[in-house]
């Protein structure tokens, strides 16, 4: 299975593959970028067979696949053959910036982004949030999907303009890849494991709250502006503190039904992500 480098032109991800500092670009996404009404057409066209090849690779939901890309000559030969102004700008990227540093280092290596804030991302934690509640989802399986989409290692790294992506990307799955996420087997625990999980969790949550809080008093006395308020620790309590909401909730519905119903039984239900 080869590794990814994710790349980005004028705001467009396009995946690229570098061996033995020969670089192959994804080739429906090149195509697209060369603004191509008909990638697979432009391919089957301009392109020739020694200049594609099949790598694995893992894609946006978590699934390895066999993906065509293209070596060098390839781009090239898509580059001219296009007409359009948008050619010229991806050649004179490609030559100027990106082969040259892949010839000289073995590799491309993106130019650093600004980090965003905690504050920045509150619309995406929203929508991590609203996926993971409605699915029953882990936190960590959804942001490993974004780290895989953007080509980052932590969701800080994503850009201002990445960010706004990365929610459309959520509601994207949130909307369409419904069966997608394995459910965890119901399974059936002990009471007393039940409520050790529960205060367990609670006290996790507490713990991010306190974090979060005292994070922000140290920031409010060393004059950081709101904005700039972003670490690792901050950005950590945050996901801890939304980490266990879902499952939360639906002990708490366990605990009221068994309120309401003192017949049911002491052994609770709990769904658990295998």
């Amino acid at each position: 299975m080869s590794n990814l480098t994710i790349f980005n032109f004028e705001n467009t991800p396009v995946q690229t593959i570098v061996e033995n500092n020969e670089i192959f670009f994804r080739a429906t996404q090149l195509a697209e970028l060369l603004q191509y009404k008909n990638p697979h057409d432009a391919l089957r066209k301009h392109v020739d067979s020694d200049d594609l090849a099949k790598r694995e690779i893992v894609n946006t939901i978590n699934k390895r696949a066999q993906v065509l890309f293209v070596n060098e000559s390839g781009m090239y030969s898509l580059v001219l053959s296009s007409k359009l102004e948008q050619a010229k700008k991806v050649k004179r990227w490609i030559t100027k910036e990106v082969l040259p540093q892949i010839r000289k280092t073995g590799k491309y290596q993106l130019q650093p982004q600004q980090k965003t804030a905690v504050d920045d991302r509150a619309g995406l934690r929203n929508a991590v949030s609203f996926l993971v509640n409605k699915k029953g989802l882990i936190y960590s399986e959804v942001y490993q999907l974004i780290h895989q989409q953007f080509g980052v290692e932590h969701i800080d790294e994503l850009s201002q303009e990445q960010l706004s992506q990365a929610i459309k990307y959520i509601h994207f799955l949130t909307l369409n890849l419904d069966g997608l996420f394995k459910k965890g087997e119901e399974v059936i625990i002990p009471e007393y494991i039940f409520d050790a999980i529960m205060k367990h969790a609670k006290l996790a949550q507490k713990l991010a709250e306190k974090v979060i809080c005292y994070q922000e008093k140290q920031f409010a006395l060393l004059g950081i502006a709101r904005h700039y308020r972003s670490n690792e620790l901050t950005s950590r309590a945050n996901s801890l503190l939304s980490e266990f909401s879902y499952f939360l909730h639906e002990g708490e519905k366990l605990l009221a039904q068994q309120i309401e119903n003192p017949s049911l039984t002491q052994i609770k239900k709990l769904s658990f992500n295998a």
